[in-house]
């Protein structure tokens, strides 16, 4: 099972390493010399969030830095999400280091904890039609100057297509 859990901390990694091919639903990397099939189905519903992809750097000090893709349902306006996103950063108790919002996209640094572990985040909220696509960098707050600009240009570059 070890090994298991080995073989696909090294596929995600492969997988934010390089990119995605999302016109054949594969993923390839010449670097590490593989290709696979993406696991997707057509969903019979509306789902409210729906998981795209995580990627992960290697670990340090038991924790693995991420990057997630979420799509959300979200039918109202950028200020309503922003504003119910602000609220749910308060609830948990979160520190909100930095906030951006645009027309149809919004930005957040933010630092807090969850699960034993002091974190910090970088958000951005992309909105199209009916959707919020999230994506969220997060590592752990002793480690976040050392891994900051990888996790950030990596949110950065996120595009919808």
């Amino acid at each position: 099972q070890r090994f298991s859990v080995k073989i696909l901390t090294i596929l995600v990694f492969i997988f934010f390493t390089n990119g995605v091919n999302a016109k054949s639903d594969s993923y390839a990397s010449d670097f590490f010399g593989v290709s696979i099939d993406i696991p997707t189905m057509k969903a019979n519903k509306i789902q409210e969030v729906q998981e795209i992809a995580d990627f992960f750097l290697p670990s340090v000090d038991l924790f693995s830095a991420n990057v997630g893709i979420q799509k959300q349902y979200f039918k109202g306006t950028m200020i309503d999400y922003n504003e119910l996103s602000l609220s749910q950063f308060r609830k948990a108790g979160w520190r909100v280091v930095d906030a951006k919002n645009l027309l149809n996209e919004s930005f957040w640094e933010y630092v807090g904890s969850m699960l034993g572990y002091d974190l910090h985040w970088y958000s951005r909220a992309v909105k199209k039609d009916n959707y919020v696509y999230l994506v969220t960098a997060t590592a752990l707050s002793s480690k976040w100057d050392s891994q900051k600009d990888i996790l950030r240009k990596s949110v950065n570059s996120f595009k919808i297509k």
